[in-house]
């Protein structure tokens, strides 16, 4: 039985990793998805945290998709535990898509993201996740006033924001982690869609299935990964 449950689960690992595997621009997302995993400090196994952006990208590409509800999230069937702090967690990739859209300078509404950045560099979760982040942004000078005081905020922005939007791009260009525009076509969209909902099957067979303990570690340690990094740690 054991065997069965083993080919059946590996079959189907290797069915959702073959979805992506010829498109170098969705190799390319899940490579700086691991990538952003490994460098958060977060109480979270690396998979918990590629399948909570994934999450978001989904939610993001596909508004029709309903994560709202936890047992929907591919993140919760991974580690329940994170459902507590999913809210909170989000501030991180909220911010990074603020910065993202300054930095390709999209300028529209630039009082707002630059508002948006000020508000969450406020919460106190976003340290924990993202004191590398956080303290880049500190860096800059003319530092923003308290983002609840709408009329200093207004008047900070005329006299100073344009300056502290160069001061951004400045000491953020070299920072890599910062969340792209994709700008994913409607076939990567909806191939992102198979394979997100080919992991969450994946995961429930996980969940449910007696698997030998090493198939299930090779299947735990190389969930939601490039191809190139699934084969490097397979030698």
């Amino acid at each position: 039985m054991l065997q069965n449950a083993d080919e059946q689960i590996l079959s189907l690992k290797h069915n959702a990793d073959a979805l992506l595997a010829k498109d170098e621009k969705l190799q390319e997302f899940l490579t700086w998805y691991s990538h952003l995993a490994v460098v958060l400090n977060v109480p979270y196994k690396a998979p918990s945290i590629r399948a909570f952006y994934l999450d978001l990208e989904i939610a993001n590409i596909h508004p029709l998709v309903n994560i709202i509800m936890p047992l929907n999230r591919l993140s919760y069937c991974l580690d329940f535990k994170l459902e507590m702090d999913w809210q909170d967690f989000g501030y991180g990739l909220e911010l990074d898509c603020a910065i993202a859209r300054i930095l390709s300078e999209d300028n529209l509404s630039a009082d707002n993201l630059v508002l948006n950045i000020t508000r969450n560099l406020h919460h106190p979760f976003l340290a924990l996740v993202r004191p590398y982040l956080v303290a880049r942004l500190q860096q800059i000078k003319y530092q923003p006033p308290n983002p609840d005081d709408q009329e200093s905020f207004r008047a900070w922005w005329q006299k100073n924001g344009q300056a502290w939007i160069e001061e951004l791009r400045a000491v953020m260009s070299a920072d890599w982690y910062i969340s792209p525009d994709w700008q994913f076509s409607e076939q990567q969209k909806e191939l992102l869609k198979q394979y997100y909902d080919a992991n969450k099957a994946l995961v429930k067979h996980l969940n449910t299935s007696e698997l030998s303990p090493k198939v299930r570690q090779e299947i735990e340690d190389t969930l939601l990964l490039p191809i190139a990094e699934i084969e490097k740690r397979k030698q």
